[in-house]
């Protein structure tokens, strides 16, 4: 099933990245391209990015408030291990002063 959900209801398996594939979708973006739905499950009361940190973030940096989601239907031991260490964008805001990010003002 596809979904569009708030970006701030997903948490990321792992750190958002920033590198050349996230500034190459904020790009395609710009230009009026929309990527493919990102994947998510919903664990433990939230939604869970299994395949997309780059698009989520792409649309984080945009100031995007929605993305369109293809839900997993998987449960249990189908779910890959990264799923189960959760950072949230909210973590990497944190540190968003840290230049080495390349986020937020640097110090």
């Amino acid at each position: 099933m596809t979904m569009l959900l708030p970006l701030d209801e997903i948490c990321l398996t792992e750190g958002p990245p920033l590198n050349v594939a996230v500034l190459a979708f904020i790009e395609f973006m710009q230009h009026g391209g929309e990527p493919p739905p990102i994947k998510v499950v919903w664990i433990n009361s939230m939604w869970r990015v299994v395949d997309g940190r780059h698009r989520w973030t792409a649309h984080k940096l945009l100031g995007r408030t929605t993305i369109v989601a293809d839900v997993l239907q998987i449960t249990g031991d189908d779910l890959p291990s990264e799923v189960i260490h959760v950072e949230t964008y909210e973590a990497l805001e944190a540190h968003a002063g840290r230049a080495d990010l390349g986020l937020g003002a640097s110090s």
